[in-house]
């Protein structure tokens, strides 16, 4: 699991509360309180549990309940409850509902894709790209490694992807690309192509995991069904458009993996709050 700093978490809690809280101070609360959350509708795979119990101690809360990252939870089942002084859990409160609700969101979207790939295709895997909204990185990495996903990609910095914009600027990009596999021994190389016939001379070329763009699962199947006859070791990644309508025919066409960009866009949770008084 990918781990938050203390200053990126109490970035989160100044973003909304950067001096006081107004109305917790002016109506004069005071006193000690419980803080709890639950699914309310559904279901759901759980992620942001670290993170709201760290910013609960941050706050000066004392955490009486915390389940498991990455375990289910039922609806209406109270998976964490925090107790202290009145004024901090509400400041708490809003700050850990949202990141419960978004991550809980994208990991239980993420389950349900890894479960339909996987029913039809034990040995693939579902690959999430870095089109993520900027400032949530960490957050939404830990929610897709909750849904049993994988990062396609942490960065620039992580892996090597070949595209075409990059083939284009080439001067000779065969001689680049030797170049490329002689220089970067530790990496695998990957190729993004969007027809059959580049596939098969990407493969020729030596790439280590050709990426489909926009196929169709029946032109993957004859991709997959020809190509590894001769480059029995090489994977096939198919991306662009894949969904949890489609996801199924993507793992009967054979591919090692599909990388998606969807979880990102799932629906927030809907995580309810409850606060009492002790």
């Amino acid at each position: 699991m990918i781990r938050l700093t203390d200053e990126e978490l109490n970035r989160l809690i100044d973003e909304d509360c950067p001096y006081y809280d107004l109305t917790s101070f002016g109506i004069g609360l005071k006193g000690d309180t419980s803080i709890s959350f639950y699914p309310k509708n559904s279901p759901c795979i759980l992620s942001g549990i670290d993170e709201t119990a760290r910013i609960c101690n941050l706050l000066g809360l004392d955490i009486k309940k915390k389940s498991a990252w990455a375990s289910e939870i039922k609806k209406g089942e109270i998976f964490f409850t925090a107790s202290g002084e009145a004024r901090s859990a509400h400041i708490a409160w809003k700050v850990c509902q949202n990141i419960l609700e978004y991550s809980c969101g994208i990991a239980s979207f993420t389950k349900q894709m890894v479960d339909k790939l996987k029913e039809f295709n034990p040995k693939a895997e579902v690959l999430t790209t870095r089109k993520i909204f900027p400032g949530t990185k960490k957050l939404a990495l830990n929610a897709v490694l909750a849904g049993g996903a994988l990062p396609h990609r942490l960065g620039l910095s992580d892996s090597i992807l070949v595209f075409k914009a990059h083939k284009n600027l080439c001067k000779n990009f065969q001689e680049d690309f030797t170049g490329l596999k002689s220089r970067q021994k530790e990496h695998k190389i990957i190729i993004e192509v969007d027809n059959i016939e580049e596939a098969r001379s990407m493969a020729a070329l030596g790439a280590d995991v050709i990426q489909c763009e926009r196929f169709t699962p029946e032109n993957l199947q004859i991709l997959i069904n020809t190509i590894k006859k001769d480059y029995p070791n090489i994977l096939i990644s198919a991306t662009g458009g894949i969904n949890l309508d489609n996801i199924s025919q993507y793992a009967k066409a054979g591919v090692d993996m599909v990388v998606t960009s969807k979880p990102y866009h799932a629906t927030p949770m809907d995580i309810k709050t409850e606060i009492t008084r002790l």
